[in-house]
């Protein structure tokens, strides 16, 4: 009994999903295994946490996005007993996007040259056992995006981009989502990558970025351009509802919005 109150031999929990990834908005099913160790425990309920954690310049960021409740019956689980309950969450819309390339493809065309992102979605199964070390099974999901930032990612992927870096900011610093991306089709030499940021929570109706384009240059005229900023582009934008009505629409949009931009990269040449 002291050693399944340390949690050696003790209760065993496991969320076992029917999909790894999910869309925004979206449902996602499965059943929560629930095994008797060597001994009678008792089993105050049990829970699971929706988390996501991802890194910003070196900061960790770790946030419960909500809290599932399973069932807070309790119950004596005897030794080696097995049970099963049914799992089913539908996912929150306008939250960062994640990609772990381990789950296999998603939104991507080419995922052979997509980097993951810092981003990572997690569910943490909390089992509540009492007089005893409580019990914690972990288990990462893909969270895809949806609406208006779907149609603006695949906008991007169709037109020759791939993701270089991401990072979630996390509440403490305003909820936003930053990515860079390369190009490495249309628009590949003209400049080196173009960086986004937006809050996810605010794009029901529209989607505002910070944005910067950036070129590298290199000897003395690098350096005058350096000096006097003329390698770089950066602002604000809004894209519409309108905008991002459609993949294709999207495509239009942010295609016509890169080639304003890049024009006032010096040295650029775009035709």
């Amino acid at each position: 009994m002291l050693l399944a109150s340390l949690g050696v031999g003790g209760a065993k929990i496991d969320l076992v999903l029917e999909q790894e990834e999910v869309r925004m908005g979206e449902t996602i099913t499965g059943e929560i295994h629930l095994k008797g160790g060597d001994v009678d425990q008792s089993i105050r309920g049990f829970s699971v946490d929706f988390c996501v954690e991802s890194q910003l310049a070196g900061i960790e960021i770790k946030e419960c996005v909500c809290s599932i409740p399973v069932t807070d019956e309790a119950i004596t689980l005897k030794a080696g007993e097995e049970r099963t309950y049914p799992f089913s969450f539908t996912c929150p819309e306008f939250l960062p996007f994640s990609y772990n390339l381990d789950k296999g493809g998603i939104w991507s065309f080419d995922d052979t040259q997509q980097q993951v992102t810092n981003t990572k979605f997690y569910f943490k199964t909390n089992l509540d056992i009492a007089l005893a070390k409580d019990v914690k099974d972990r288990d990462t999901i893909n969270v895809l995006p949806a609406g208006i930032v779907k149609n603006f990612l695949e906008a991007c992927w169709r037109l020759g981009f791939f993701l270089r870096g991401e990072s979630y900011w996390g509440e403490r610093y305003g909820k936003a989502q930053s990515f860079h991306l390369v190009p490495r089709g249309w628009m590949r030499g003209k400049f080196d990558e173009i960086k986004f940021v937006y809050i996810p929570s605010r794009t029901k109706s529209e989607m505002e970025v910070g944005f910067e384009v950036d070129r590298s240059t290199t000897g003395i005229k690098g350096v005058l351009y350096d000096k006097l900023d003329m390698d770089e582009v950066k602002g604000g934008h809004i894209f519409s509802k309108e905008d991002l009505a459609t993949v294709e629409k999207a495509e239009e949009t942010i295609k016509y919005f890169i080639l304003e931009k890049a024009k006032k990269l010096k040295g650029v040449n775009l035709y």
